[in-house]
Order: structure tokens, then sequence, then C-alpha cells
């Protein structure tokens, strides 16, 4: 495997996990300091959601058609606007703008970046599994994201808005990193605005074909559905589930930190498992019901530590789950139509994600957060039965 591109890769992961760590551990307090309460948090959130689902498909031809490298500059470029609008803004409305920004900047990146990264390899030769390096580079960015969060957190206690500042300046750094990274095998089309807009039509027509009649393909894109719904109440509740135990920013970003220790354990373990369980199906439906048994028994305790600790196993099966998805994700899409047909499996994160932020902030204004985590974590355990019964008619 060639190692420029992979140091390459690494690097971009790096930098990007740094930039969206600053502020990871103060989010939600942030919104609720600017009188947000959970169910409104959850609507700025649907925002993003809706526009990543509105947006994706199109940016993923982009990426297809124009090249990944330029999709990914353009995601940096619009990143660092809506760090810098969601430091300078104190309610609901430019949160709003700032998510919808934020979205747009995704989807330019979501299939283009890791695509950009396999057909440079698969370019040099390189026609393996991928779990390996996409394991790697999840280890790497999330030792990033410790020192970025817990940095991001001592300065929220200085300044709530210090950490979207730092934020913006890092997507700035990492734009300017990629214009230096090569995409070598792309040749550009030299295409009129229209021809562009026909051909990236095109390209998502072949796509969708192509997800309706590979069985595999439509498995991850159904448990990544799935699993993004459950894991909204988690993400977005978990700092007030724990505040009640805490005092101040800085404990909220040591949490953080184990959180992002258990998903880092998990991506060294992900390899190690799948040579043990020598199926990628198998696998992912195991780790998803570790990770509902991580999110349903925390509410169990009145105490701090056993529920923490019992919350960071669902984050460890989280760590597990991404490589082996993306590697599996991978081994069956073609070149031709790799970043659209990420960014449709992209558009399952969003589809879920949305439907997520809806009911976990009804339950979780209606009912309170530990009611939310029962409900979702008792989805996410039927769910992933159901596939697996499913899951047997899939070929290998």
């Amino acid at each position: 495997m060639n190692r420029k591109v992979l140091f390459e890769f690494y690097l971009l992961s790096a930098l990007d996990c740094l930039a969206h760590s600053t502020m990871s551990a103060m989010y939600v307090s942030f919104l609720i300091s600017n009188g947000l309460d959970l169910f409104e948090i959850n609507l700025v959130n649907l925002v993003f959601y809706v526009t990543l689902f509105l947006t994706e498909i199109p940016t993923g031809a982009f990426a297809d058609v124009f090249g990944r490298k330029v999709s990914h500059i353009t995601a940096c470029a619009l990143l660092a606007i809506s760090m810098l609008v969601y430091g300078l803004s104190s309610s609901f409305i430019f949160f709003a703008v700032a998510e919808s920004i934020g979205a747009v900047a995704l989807t330019f990146s979501s299939g283009a970046f890791d695509s950009w990264f396999v057909d440079r390899i698969k370019h040099y030769g390189y026609n393996g599994k991928l779990d390996k390096a996409f394991a790697r580079a999840g280890q790497i960015g999330r030792v990033c994201g410790i020192a970025s969060a817990y940095v991001g957190a001592a300065l929220a206690d200085i300044n709530m808005v210090i950490p979207w500042f730092a934020a913006s300046a890092l997507f700035v750094v990492s734009g300017l990193v990629a214009l230096f990274i090569k995409e070598e095998y792309f040749v550009r089309q030299k295409l009129s605005l229209t021809a562009g807009l026909r051909d990236m039509g095109k390209t998502i027509q072949s796509s969708l074909c192509y997800c309706r009649d590979n069985l595999n393909v439509r498995f991850v894109i159904i448990i990544t559905t799935i699993q993004l719904f459950v894991l909204q109440a988690p993400n977005m509740q978990w700092q007030p589930f724990f505040k009640r135990w805490l005092s101040g920013q800085i404990g909220l970003g040591i949490i953080y930190v184990l959180i992002s220790v258990s998903v880092l354990l998990g991506s060294f373990v992900a390899p190690w498992l799948l040579r043990k369980v020598r199926c990628e199906r198998k696998t992912l439906l195991m780790t998803q019901s570790l990770i509902a048994l991580g999110i349903i028994l925390p509410v169990l305790s009145e105490r701090f530590l056993p529920a923490l600790l019992i919350f960071l196993v669902h984050e460890f099966a989280r760590g597990i789950f991404d490589p082996i998805k993306k590697s599996y994700l991978h081994q069956n899409i073609t070149q031709k139509e790799r970043a659209t047909i990420q960014s449709f499996e992209s558009m399952a994160h969003h589809l879920g994600g949305a439907g997520g932020l809806l009911i976990s902030g009804l339950l979780a204004k209606s009912f309170g957060i530990s009611v939310s985590w029962v409900v979702v974590g008792m989805a996410l355990l039927l769910g992933s039965l159901l596939m697996g019964r499913n899951g047997r008619k899939l070929p290998n």
C-alpha cells in the first residue's frame, strides 16, 4: 500500500477531527446557554439533517464528475464559514443557518473524501481490503480529537465562543493542506454547466440502479438508517444526562476524552474481531446489539461511575462498527460511482438522523432522557434481530 497516499489520508483525517472535536464537548451546553431547550436543540440539528438529505446526491455526483479534491476543499471552506456563523450567533434562526451551511459542506465531503483515498490507493495497484486503513485513520483522528475536545472545553470555561473560532481556523488549514495533495487517477472533464449537470444526472440514475440490485449495499444502507435513528438520543443528550453530576465544562471535556478513547479502542479491536467472526454482516449486527445495550443500561443506574462505564461500552462498539462498515461498503461498489453510492449511504444517515432527532427530542421533552434512551435502544435491538434474519439470504 502506497505510504505517501496513506500519510496524506491520515493527515487530512487528523485535521478534520481536530476541527470537528473542538466544540464537541460543549456543543449542547452552548445552545442551552443561549436559551434553547432539548427539543429546540434537536430542531436545530433537524435543519442540518434535512439539508444534508436534500443536497447529498447532487454534491456526491459533483465529486464523481468534477473531482473528489475540489469537492473536499469546497467542504472545508463552507465548514469554516459555518463555525464562524455559529460563534457569532445567539438565536435559533442563526444557529439553523449555520447548521444548513455546515450540512451543505459535509455533503461535499461525505462521499468524496473516502472515495478520494480509495481510488488513489487503487490507482497505485492495491486491491486488498481497507478495514485496517480506515481503522487507523479513525485511531489517528480520535487521538487528535481527544486533545482538541479537552482544549475546546477548557477554552469554553473562559468563553464559549472561542472554540467555534478555533474550529473555523482549523478547517481553513485543512483546505489549504488539501490543495497540495494530488488526484493522480482523475482526468478533469471539460464540460459546460449544462453538460456537467446532465452527466451528474446519469451518474445518479446508474447509482440508484446499482443500489437497487446490490443486496450487500442495501444491507449497509438499511442498518445505517436504523443505527443513526437511534444514536441521535445519546449524541444530543449525553451532556445534560451527565451534567447533573458535574460542574463546569471541563468535566464534560473529560467525559468526551473518555468517549474518544473508547471509540479509539474499538477501532483497534475491529480488524481482530472481523478475523474471528469471518463475516462482515455478522460482525456489524453483533456490534449494533452491543451499542443498543450500552444505550439502555446507563439509565438504570443512579450513580455516576456505573452509568458512565456502561455508556462507554456503546461508544466502544461504535468504534468497531465504523471501519468494518466502510470497508464492507467499498468492497461492493465500483470506482465510477463510488462517491455517489457512498452519498446514498450517507443519505441513510440523514434520513435516520432526522427521524431520530424528532422522536428522541419529543420523548426527552415529554418523558425525560431515560425514557428516550430505553425506547431507542430497544428499537436498535429489534432492528438488529430483523436484519440478522434477513441477512441469511444475502450472498457472501
